[in-house]
């Protein structure tokens, strides 16, 4: 009879033993969910497979590859950049040094964005136009394509990023996940020069502040890039930035939604209640009730008259 081990979950047999070891001596949460992460990567088998101890034996070369992951990871190496691979929104993005990992909190941006999409003028709404800026992996402006794509709606999809590094993964992901509508992806600092406007213009920006990114988690602070995290003295640099364009890139009625810290909202909204051309501000909180994503909508008139927070 196979024996099983209660604190593991792991038959005595199961070849991922040493790496949960590992991981667990290293402080590792979840040491059997990342053993199996890994070795479903180094191996091509299934991941619950492994993650309930069904794991088939590994090859020496498996064994040392996995190894050698379960230290980078006990080390702090995020472990998307480890598979290559980050989850958004049920689908799988290219990751690595040098592109920010998605988060789930991210998710709500879009699904702001998509509640938003039919509120601009329908008679100048064709196709709807969309901005995703500061892009990374594309997660957020390849999401809302998809969204799109569901609903039939005809649009045009502009990605950007400075980053060198962040570009390629973009490109990536835009090949591989293939929305229907034109998305085109450019380098640029926010927006690249041009009269073009925008129905909705969506930005997940830098916004730690520059003296709080020593104190976050190792594998942000060390591993992440600085320029997807840094915001400046007090993490608002790119909001200032983004009200500034948003009077001349964004078309009558036309929205900017943003996504920022759990305790910037305040910030955000007073920022962007101070420019002149927004007609509605309001914040939508997350999942864990923190204010996550505000929503700036250009008004036809320029009127500021601002809506309070929304659960």
């Amino acid at each position: 009879m196979v024996e099983s081990r209660p604190d593991t979950g792991a038959h005595v047999s199961d070849p991922l033993l040493p790496a949960i070891r590992l991981l667990r001596e290293a402080g590792d949460p979840s040491p059997r969910r990342t053993a199996a992460t890994l070795a479903s990567h180094v191996t091509g088998q299934d991941e619950n497979a492994c993650l309930i101890g069904r794991c088939s034996p590994l090859s020496a070369e498996q064994t040392a590859q996995l190894t050698d992951l379960c230290r980078r990871r006990s080390a702090g190496e995020p472990l998307q950049y480890l598979t290559g691979t980050a989850w958004f929104m049920g689908d799988a993005y290219a990751v690595g040094p040098g592109v920010l990992v998605p988060r789930p909190d991210s998710e709500i941006l879009v699904l702001e964005a998509l509640k938003r999409r039919g509120e601009a003028d329908p008679a100048a709404v064709s196709p709807l136009r969309f901005a995703d800026l500061c892009t990374g992996t594309g997660c957020v402006g390849l999401s809302f394509a998809r969204e799109l794509d569901k609903t039939g709606t005809s649009y045009e999809g502009l990605l950007t990023d400075l980053s060198d590094e962040a570009l390629p993964y973009a490109t990536v992901n835009l090949q591989a996940l293939a929305p229907r509508g034109p998305v085109r992806i450019v380098q640029a600092d926010l927006l690249p020069d041009g009269g073009d406007r925008f129905d909705l213009i969506l930005s997940n920006p830098p916004y730690i502040p520059s003296a709080d990114i020593a104190g976050l988690m190792p594998e942000v602070s060390i591993h992440e890039p600085r320029s997807a995290l840094d915001g400046g003295a007090d993490g608002l640099v790119f909001y200032r930035r983004l009200a500034s364009i948003a009077p001349a890139r964004l078309a009558e009625g036309g929205w900017l939604l943003v996504e920022h810290g759990f305790d910037q909202g305040e910030a955000v909204r007073e920022l962007f209640r101070n420019t002149a051309c927004f007609d509605t501000v309001e914040s939508v909180r997350d999942l864990g009730g923190h204010e996550r994503v505000t929503a700036a909508r250009r008004g036809y008139d320029a009127a500021d008259t601002p809506d309070p927070v929304r659960d």
